[in-house]
């Protein structure tokens, strides 16, 4: 069954929940994992979900103390790995000791951040009252399953879902104080106290110009741009891609499927199968950043089309979600980008076989 992407409609639901005792392979804050198959769990499923920059706060312990201990940042989007080799996590799967083998979604982490105060246990029924009343108001709102990371068990505690993977809306982050730390100073969420200032964007680089910094204005010739805050990222990707996609459908394109790696939009026009590119920016630009994987593909695939759409204006609400308008579209049909075009910002260097005198 296919998933409810309710966290869709609200770029600010970016928040995920691990479950998992803590020293599981050494990997909490380092990699999530999880097998893909046919018929798999929905809290499997999600992984494929997570994009770079969202947020993974990581519910484990040892004994019987548990809570969230700790969150990190996904640094980039879920990829398949092959080969996997897994337990079930049913009791009678697990009492047969027999593994698996298949597919599954992976996603790299930044590393594990702690929480100075976790949200244990004991302090996660305080708030009983306040988490079932949101969880009814979100299936309320965008219906059923929302992928909850808290149950009602034995109708009196709460308890983390026992699947792998949950969302975690963002009001829950509102609930607990200490898991500041993990919110997007995007939204306006103070990290410590009330009176703490959201840090600072850091500088972009010599390569580079943080959009949120300078929105509406003009990068400077041969300047990439990038976008820090996750929520506005993906609200200026998705508007650029749908702006395309109404392109595309306005000229009779069929099978529209949206994609995202190695590019973004598949579709059949005029009988041929063009694969699209599509780059979005709020400023007016001249440079895009391309990825290796996104120069390979253009290069091997002749029906490749290059969308981009900047001078995209967007505007914060008091929710924290973001709301795009306008900008102006350019495309280059049957598009290969030229070696003379591209710019090389970082070299993989392979050092010498022989070691180096002390």
């Amino acid at each position: 069954m296919a998933l409810n992407t309710w966290w869709t409609q609200d770029p600010s639901q970016r928040y995920w929940m691990e479950v998992r005792s803590i020293d599981t392979n050494g990997l909490l804050g380092e990699l999530l994992i999880a097998p893909k198959f046919p018929s798999a769990s929905p809290f499997y499923e999600l992984v494929s979900q997570v994009r770079p920059g969202d947020r993974v706060l990581h519910w484990g312990g040892s004994g019987s103390a548990h809570g969230l201990v700790g969150w990190s940042i996904a640094k980039a989007a879920a990829e398949v790995a092959h080969g996997y080799r897994w337990k079930p996590r049913g009791v009678s799967a697990r009492e047969k000791g027999t593994d698996r083998v298949t597919d599954a979604w992976a996603v790299d982490l930044g590393g594990f951040n702690s929480f100075d105060h976790p949200l244990t246990s004991e302090l996660l029924q305080l708030q009983s009252s306040a988490v079932l009343d949101l969880r009814a108001a979100l299936e309320s709102q965008y219906g059923k399953p929302i992928y909850f990371p808290y149950y009602l068990y034995g109708g009196t505690a709460l308890r983390a879902q026992q699947g792998y993977f949950t969302t975690f809306p963002r009001q829950l982050l509102e609930l607990f104080p200490q898991l500041g730390a993990a919110q997007t100073t995007s939204q306006g969420l103070l990290s410590q106290s009330q009176n703490q200032q959201p840090s600072a964007s850091p500088p972009a680089d010599d390569d580079g110009v943080i959009e949120e910094d300078a929105p509406g204005g003009k990068a400077l010739p041969g300047r990439t741009t990038r976008v820090q805050d996750p929520v506005l990222r993906s609200a200026i990707e998705n508007w650029a891609v749908d702006a395309a996609i109404d392109y595309y459908s306005g000229r009779g394109a069929t099978d529209i499927v949206k994609l995202g790696k190695p590019y973004d939009i598949r579709l059949n026009l005029d009988g041929v199968e063009r694969h699209v590119e599509v780059k979005g920016s709020s400023l007016q630009i001249d440079t895009v950043e391309l990825t290796i994987n996104e120069v390979t593909h253009a290069e091997g695939h002749a029906a490749t089309d290059l969308v981009v759409v900047d001078s995209i204006s967007w505007t914060r609400t008091k929710t924290g979600t973001v709301e795009c308008a306008g900008g102006r579209f350019r495309i280059w049909q049957d598009w290969t980008p030229s070696a003379s075009d591209l710019a090389p910002k970082r070299f993989a260097y392979s050092l010498p076989g022989d070691t180096p005198d002390s």
